[in-house]
């Protein structure tokens, strides 16, 4: 049986394309909370209405039940196409991608 670290790179085969749609994800998770936080606030009882919802004689509206959520599933979606993203960075540098600044044929300045 392979360890745990080979299974999840070899999953993440595709980790550049998966992190960016993740990124993308949680850029439209974050703008729908916004928008879910911009209409609640028009739903927010006011005046004696207010006064009954804090002493539990009427109900919230169910929209601003649903605002944290959504800002929680924003947030959970942000930290995970982080998340990924490091990963994709930690695999590129580890398979060595990049360009190495010392390597033979390229003067070396200073």
């Amino acid at each position: 049986m392979k360890p745990v670290w080979q299974r999840l790179i070899g999953a993440l085969q595709q980790h550049q394309r998966l992190s960016n749609t993740t990124g993308v994800f949680a850029g439209f998770a974050s703008a729908v909370s916004v928008l879910f936080g911009v209409v609640a606030s028009q739903f927010e009882p006011h005046g004696w209405h207010k006064v009954a919802v804090t002493l539990h004689i009427a109900r919230q509206p169910l929209i601003t039940r649903l605002v944290p959520v959504m800002g929680g599933i924003a947030l959970a979606l942000a930290i995970a196409a982080a998340l990924l993203r490091f990963a994709s960075w930690c695999l590129e540098r580890e398979s060595g991608t990049g360009e190495d600044p010392a390597a033979p044929g390229r003067p070396r300045r200073g």
